[in-house]
């Protein structure tokens, strides 16, 4: 079809092609032809390029008129219309015109769509394979070319649609179409028709013999039996019959088959047939006595004879007669004839004696030999597909499927499901031989069919190689070799038909399909192919390197197996199957592995040592060759799989070679998955932009060179788990698809047609032995029992990142594993900037939004974006440079001036800024409209959004469309959700839940307010000068807005330090406003981890740098907002007044102000942001503060360009408040350059010292109002000093406890808390440090404990020098760990957590030091020890005493500057830790033992805080004195 709705020129798709086989029909009848008549109609012959004409009114002829699709649809119900209701009648099916099938009101039932979706629904209902149903609605067919793909396209959706005929005919899998007649039902019940009649007409009758009635053209007779009927088509004819034979034997005249009848126990009376044939046992005997000489009469040894004879007589009579009546039943049922044991066996060792020991896998499968019998038998030989030719060794996936026939007897039959096509060659290599083998079992069997005379094995094998090459003879041959690695014979099918060559010689082509001048031999090294070909023989490696010495090859390709290397086996517990056999820590292996599973990873090994050792020999050769191996990707799940990339002696011997490493997807190639694939090759003139070494971020995240994403949404398989067959779905990934075939051919004709050799490189070295160290196994041993040379391997420290198929990508974080979206842009390359905070990564957050250019390395900006947009920022970009030159002069000393605070008011004139703007202007494409300003806005939006559409920002148009806009007003959001503008902001997952109150439409001021009118007033009137405000009356907004409520908010007053007032509007409280705004958004502001990952980027390029922070004046006042919203902004400055103050902006206090001020300046951000190009200059907006940091020799100017941009722009600074340097001020935290450190100011940390110090002086007596303003300053602090977080738990739960408006004394563990804060705060800086932690990705310990009555015993083992420790704990040391009955068992959480504490202080861990070390701990997990999960997750908890032992760690980590990683391991692989708390030191050196009492540590907190506990349990201890005289005023901090 070349043109239809969505096909033709012009369109994604061109002409398609549509299969149907001209056999697809119910009744016989010829469907096809009965088409192709009502094309040759001659109303029909006319040029046209649609398929379907109109037909007139009276359905006699057509019209040149094309049907649209909705009233093609109509026409299909009035077809549906037409017919009648079919019924069998004189041995024929009739049509019952009188009574409708489909009613008039039915007919609706039935859609448009509903032919076009039954073969893809009925093909699945019956289990048809889901790769052939994808070829059905296959569009894409429209854009290949390729003949053979069409061939294939054909032959499978005909299939498919024999497949789905068949299954209403009695064949294996029956479509059940109950579901749908009750669907039938139920809309002709609700139509006003009766249900039940019309699901009886539509009901399908599978007749056992409509097949026939098929395939062969013949009426269909009754669909009941009659008992006086005679069978398979034999006519009443009277038959001379002996009244006392006790068995007869009917034969159908029309195909000869004989039944065997009982005489009187079978409906089928003898003198009914025409031919019936007689059996007795007289006739036996009479045999016996004639033809062998046997009288019974002699004597009695005679007669026991005859009765053996007649006993084996009736037995095979039996036999014979029941073998008779299962293949015909079968055949009645489209099953497979039923074949004998003894048959089976006979054809299989006739065939033995010739080809020799047949393996399961090249043995014909029980049922496909039975279907080749029965073939053979009717002399009907027929061609099946190759995805039903199966094996002994095949998995047969079965099932039993009953069903109901027609004459009411429940049938029981076996339904199978087909294999697979052949997908590579050597898949299609044993497919054949297979079929070869099941032809020649029938040429064992049937020796009188002469079409089987003659059949030799290799027939089929010539026919094989005439499909896979041609040959031709052409002369100077070059040779290639392909090695792939199975082991031994029964790790066949791991990675089979991955190459694409074989043994042999045939001529090379180009792609093009042009002779080459050379021929190409092919020997490919492969257990599959060949037993000898075992490549875990060492005395094939040996003859292989020889052959490689002596040059007979030119290409070499390797591809070691991956099996036990493969990361997907780090999924074992989300998806269950085989676990890790190695790891980054243990490449060559586990220690711990079982002697089957070290067996096979010392296979493993020994393939990829002897893979290298052939790379260096072909190279010392001036042979080339490539080595393929899945992708080195990083972490999964917390776990760091192993890579042979990782190896030292991979890196060596790219570097020795000068080989080129790169890496694929293979779904580029054609491949149902992603399949990151790394290739590393000698092989010449190989270009790739992923042509580098995999690299890692500090957490193991994979980097590159690959994308975090391949380019197709989604992919048809992942590789993790089963197939409906039962294997693993990575087993046929391990082939190569096409498209990477011919990709490999291309790189080897490459060097061919040239006759290149690789050039050998000047002092080479000889090629070393590679081998697992010898501290990785004890002894490793190749397949054959030669022993390999060890040799101390150290392991590469890059770690690994999550599996390919996952979109999104997990980061390893400290307490908690966290999703990271990673942002895809195309005008910035590659991903944003990354982050580090508390053990965890994210994406920067610069709060201009998730496309602006700020978060993304200053080289990788802007690469994308389109020529004009290029040439728009380039101009104005030279503008700003020569205005900031002309204006300011020196550059570096009003950058200073800023900085500290000397510059007032603007640096640059009012009218040189209209200047800039006007020049400006005359670069876009409406100058005159650009210079224009809204009413109520000091930005000139018209500019922006000008300027913003050419660099094609996503939410430009927000700026000055006509409706619900910055120019025109933007929404409150009250009732109505704000449209998400899913390119700036990330989605909310979830609402904010607000206080509840009494709604009231007019609320009274707060006492703040009421104290501070006279400042609210004048406030009001500095508002309404600049037109932010007008004042009016109740009674004139009631007329303005007829019907809606007028909602006037309680105000809340803070007062300046400068004497004036900040209005704080109540939009929450009272009118509620807040509660009815529903956000899509989520805003994202950026905290101490960006501030902190700013730190790093600036000291990373080791250049200079300049710093300065900035304040926007009155920022939520600058967002416009529309007219009819207006009466949700009321306030008073007097509530005894009447009047009223109307906001027209955005006001402090409504939820949407923030919101619309973040999505206005977010957008001047990226302007300015893309305007100065790739010059490095880093942005955070925090809200009203600006933070910006310049890099480099232009650095002055690049700040004061940045600054001069958004001064056009409008932006209103207050210049008062700028702060600069290397030590500046940004959303109250102190940011220091110079020593690379964030945290609170000092000003700030003595407030917080001087509490405390106050608290202890009043004895711990304290409003509770004061003291929750201290907690929430505190948990801000927190934010940067990480490790006080834990210690918050009591206070936050005292606090939430006791009325804010009382005076309270606290209780002894708060006490405790807060005397160990005030030492933490006179010992510690309040500052964090920036630079990322030393990250000991490996495990460098494992601990364990073990609770017994009265004792806990607490261990651990150092990985990198073996030290270990057994600690012996009593009640009396740890009487936190034991109940009063000794009993320990219940706190084995708390003792799992002081073991990790006293490793970390055995083992040197917790030395004072000023920089970060954040490691990595497994503590493994045994029964009810839920809390350590929770623990891990939060890093924090209130479990007693596990709050205790985590306190006490706490305060050691802090001090040392070491961070932790929990994760849980399963007790089974913990073993050794295990071990040391019973008393098993058989694995460890006794020398190494660390001798240490419980008693010697200094855990003097952790004690203290035990001798709390009953205090802080029992709440009504905590004293309480009434209400204090608190004003609830905050207090000045820093």
């Amino acid at each position: 079809m070349s043109r239809t709705k969505t096909t033709g020129p012009g369109k994604v798709h061109g002409q398609v092609h549509a299969f149907v086989h001209r056999s697809i029909t119910l009744t016989g009848h010829d469907w096809i032809d009965e088409g192709m008549q009502l094309f040759r109609h001659d109303t029909a012959i006319f040029p046209r390029d649609y398929l379907v004409p109109a037909p007139t009114e009276n359905w006699q002829a057509m019209r040149k008129k094309l049907v649209e699709p909705p009233q093609l649809s109509n026409y299909f119900r009035m077809v549906l219309q037409m017919l009648g209701t079919p019924k069998f009648e004189d041995g024929r099916w009739r049509v019952n015109a009188s009574m409708e099938l489909v009613p008039v009101e039915l007919s609706l039932f039935w859609k448009g769509h509903s032919p076009r979706h039954f073969l893809p629904q009925t093909s699945a209902a019956i289990g048809c394979d889901k790769h052939d149903r994808d070829f059905l609605g296959r569009w894409s067919i429209g854009r290949v070319g390729s003949n053979a793909y069409l061939h294939t396209s054909r032959q499978i959706t005909e299939r498919i649609q024999q497949q789905v005929r068949d299954s209403f005919y009695g064949a294996e899998v029956a479509y059940d179409e109950s579901e749908l007649l009750d669907s039938v039902r139920e809309f002709a019940e609700k139509s006003d028709l009766s249900g039940q009649r019309v699901r009886r007409r539509h009901k399908m009758l599978p007749l056992p013999k409509a097949e026939d009635m098929v395939r062969y053209g013949y009426e269909e007779e009754s669909d009941e039996e009659d008992p006086q009927q005679p069978i398979d088509g034999e006519h009443p004819a009277p038959v001379d019959v002996d009244d006392d034979m006790a068995y007869f034997v009917t034969v159908s005249r029309r195909t000869g088959f004989r039944r065997l009848h009982v005489t009187g126990k079978c409906h089928v009376h003898a003198e009914r047939c025409q031919q019936a044939e007689t059996v007795e046992s007289a006739e036996v005997r009479e045999a016996l006595r004639t033809d062998f000489r046997i009288d019974p009469a002699t004597s009695p040894e005679t007669r026991a004879d005859v009765a053996k004879v007649l006993t084996a007589w009736e037995l095979s009579r039996s036999m014979t007669a029941k073998e008779q009546e299962l293949q015909a039943e079968t055949k009645v049922l489209g099953m497979p004839r039923v074949l004998q044991h003894t048959e089976r066996q006979a054809m299989v060792k006739a065939v033995e004696v010739t080809l020799g020991k047949l393996q399961d896998a090249e043995i014909p499968s029980n049922e496909y030999l039975a279907l080749k019998v029965e073939e053979c038998e009717a002399n009907e030989p027929q061609a099946l597909g190759l995805d039903e030719v199966s094996s002994r060794s095949d998995t047969s996936s079965s099932a039993l499927q009953t069903s109901l026939d027609s004459s009411g007897h429940v049938r029981v039959t076996k339904v199978k499901t087909k294999g697979r096509l052949p997908e590579d060659t050597e898949s299609l290599r044993r497919a054949l031989k297979l079929e070869a083998i099941s032809w020649l079992c029938m040429s064992a069997k049937f020796r009188n069919k002469t079409w089987l005379h003659g059949l030799e094995l290799q027939h089929w094998t010539k026919y094989t190689e005439y499909c896979l090459v041609k040959r031709t003879t052409q002369p100077q041959p070059n040779k290639w070799q392909r090695t792939s690695y199975k082991g031994k014979p029964q790790h066949k099918g791991a990675k089979g038909g991955k190459g694409k060559g074989k043994s042999g010689k045939g001529n090379a082509r180009d792609f093009n399909g042009s002779s080459l001048d050379f021929d190409l031999n092919v020997r490919e090294v492969d257990i599959e192919r060949s037993e000898s070909d075992d490549l875990s023989s060492a005395q094939l490696w040996e003859q292989l390197f020889a052959e490689i010495r002596d040059g007979k090859y030119d290409v070499i390709i390797m591809s070691p197996p991956c099996g036990t290397w493969s990361r997907v086996r780090f999924q074992w517990q989300l998806h269950p199957g085989p676990r890790p056999q190695r790891n980054k820590s243990w490449p060559w292996g586990f220690p711990w592995l079982s002697a089957a599973q070290r067996k096979k990873v010392d296979v493993a090994n020994y393939f990829v040592s002897q893979t290298i050792q052939a790379a260096y020999i072909a190279s010392a050769a001036g042979t080339f060759f490539l080595i393929e191996h899945p992708e080195d990707l990083g972490s999964v799940n917390g776990e760091y799989p192993a890579s042979i990339w990782q190896l030292e002696d991979m890196r060596d011997l790219q570097i020795a070679t000068e080989a080129t490493t790169w890496a694929i997807f293979q779904c580029a190639f054609g491949a149902d998955t992603s399949k990151p694939t790394r290739f590393l090759s000698t092989i010449p003139g190989i270009k790739s932009r992923y042509a580098k070494w995999p690299s890692f971020d500090q957490d193991g995240r994979y980097l590159g060179p690959l994308p975090a994403r391949c380019t197709h949404k989604r992919h048809v398989r992942r590789l993790i788990g089963k197939d409906s067959q039962g294997r693993w779905v990575t087993g046929p990934a391990a082939a190569y698809p096409p498209g990477l075939c011919k990709y490999l051919a291309t790189l080897v004709a490459s060097v061919l047609r040239k006759g290149d050799h690789h050039r050998v490189k000047e002092g080479l070295v000889s090629p070393r032995p590679v081998s697992p160290p010898a501290e990785a196994v004890t002894k490793h041993v190749a397949p054959e029992s030669k022993q390999i040379q060890q040799q101390q391997m150290e392991v590469d420290e890059e770690d690994k990142q999550s599996l390919a198929e996952q979109p999104a990508a997990q980061a390893v974080g400290t307490s908690k594993t966290v999703e990271v979206q990673h942002t895809v842009s195309r005008f910035n390359w590659g991903r944003p900037l990354m982050v580090e905070w508390s053990g965890e990564e994210r994406e920067i957050v610069d709060g201009f939004g998730l496309c602006s250019p700020n978060r993304w390395a200053p080289g990788c900006r802007g690469v994308g974006q389109s020529v004009r947009s290029m040439e728009l920022n380039t101009k104005i970009h030279d503008l700003l440079r020569n205005f900031v030159h002309e204006q300011l002069g020196d550059l570096r000393l009003m950058a200073f001036k800023l900085a500290t605070g000397k510059l007032t008011e603007s640096p640059f004139g009012g009218d040189a800024l209209d200047l800039l703007r006007k020049r400006w202007a005359a670069l876009l494409p409406v100058p005159g409209s650009a210079m224009g300003r809204a009413e109520g806005q000091p930005f000139f939006l018209d500019l922006m959004a000008q300027t913003l559409k050419i660099q094609e920002d996503p939410d430009h148009e927000i700026l000055v469309a006509d409706r619900d806009s910055f120019s025109s007003g933007v929404p409150v959001g009250y009732e109505e959700p704000i449209p998400p503008a899913p390119d700036v902001f990330r989605a909310r997952l979830k609402q904010s839940n607000l206080d509840s109150s009494e709604y009231m439409e007019e609320a009274r001021n707060y006492k703040s307010a009421v104290e501070n009118k006279e400042g609210l007033e004048s406030k009001f009137r500095e508002d309404e000068a600049q037109g932010m405000m007008f004042p009016t009356t109740m009674g004139v907004l009631k007329e303005r807005y007829p019907g809606k409520p007028i909602l006037v908010a309680a105000m809340g007053a803070i007062k300046k330090p400068d004497g004036s007032v900040r209005p704080i509007h109540d939009g929450t409280h009272f009118v509620q406003v807040n509660n009815g705004i529903r956000f899509t958004d989520k805003l994202d502001y950026p905290g101490p981890p960006d501030v902190a990952g700013a730190v790093r980027c600036a000291r990373d390029t080791m250049k200079a740098f300049f710093t300065v922070s900035a304040d926007i004046k009155a920022a939520h006042r600058l967002v416009k907002i529309r007219e009819s919203d207006w009466r949700l902004l009321v306030c008073k400055s007097d509530s005894d007044s009447k009047v009223c103050w109307v906001n027209k902006v955005g006001t402090f206090g409504v939820s949407s102000a923030p919101y619309w001020w973040s999505r206005l300046f977010g957008l001047a951000g990226r302007l300015v942001a893309r305007l100065l190009l790739d010059r490095w200059i880093l942005q955070l907006v925090y809200v009203d503060d600006l933070h910006v940091v310049c890099v480099g020799e232009q650095k002055f100017e690049t700040l004061w360009m940045a600054i001069a941009a958004y001064e056009a722009l409008g932006t209103p600074f207050g210049y008062k408040k700028f702060s600069g340097g290397m030590d500046v001020q940004f959303v109250g935290y102190r940011v220091d350059y110079r020593n690379m450190e964030v945290g609170i100011s000092g000003a700030r940390g003595q407030w917080l010292l001087s509490f405390l110090r106050e608290l202890r002086r009043d004895g711990y007596t304290v409003h509770v109002h004061r003291f929750a303003e201290f907690l929430g300053r505190l948990g801000f602090t927190c934010r940067v000093l990480l490790w006080l977080k834990p210690h918050l738990a009591p206070l936050y739960s005292w606090a939430s406890a006791v009325s804010k408006s009382t005076v309270a004394t606290a209780p002894r563990l708060v006490r405790l808390v807060c005397m160990f804060l005030e030492k933490q705060f006179e010992e510690q800086k309040f500052m964090f440090s920036c630079v990322k932690p030393q990250r000991l990705t490996n495990e460098v310990f494992r601990t364990d404990a073990k609770c017994e009555n009265n004792l806990v015993v607490l261990a651990g083992y150092h990985f990198p020098d073996g030290r270990w420790f057994s600690v012996r704990v009593t009640p009396r040391d740890a009487p936190y760990l034991f109940k009063e009955n000794g009993d320990s068992e219940w706190a084995s959480a708390p003792a799992e957590l002081l073991a990790v504490l006293v490793a970390l202080r055995l083992f040197g861990y917790l030395e004072p030091k000023t920089g970060r070390t954040c490691i990595r701990l497994w503590i493994q997990s045994g029964t009810d020890n839920r809390s350590i999960d929770f623990l891990s997750k939060k890093n924090s908890t209130t479990r007693w005493p596990l709050t205790l032992v985590n306190m006490q760690l706490s305060h050691f980590l802090m001090r040392s500057g070491v961070r932790l990683s929990l994760a849980w391991r399963p007790r089974d692989e913990n073993t050794l830790a295990d071990d040391l708390t019973n008393s098993k030191f058989g694995g460890v050196d006794m020398d190494k033992r660390i001798s240490c009492l419980f008693s010697d540590l200094d855990l003097s907190l952790l004690a203290s805080l035990w001798e709390a506990r009953e205090e802080y349990l029992d709440r009504d201890s905590w004293a309480v004195y009434g209400k204090g005289k608190d004003k609830g005023e905050k207090t000045a901090w820093g």
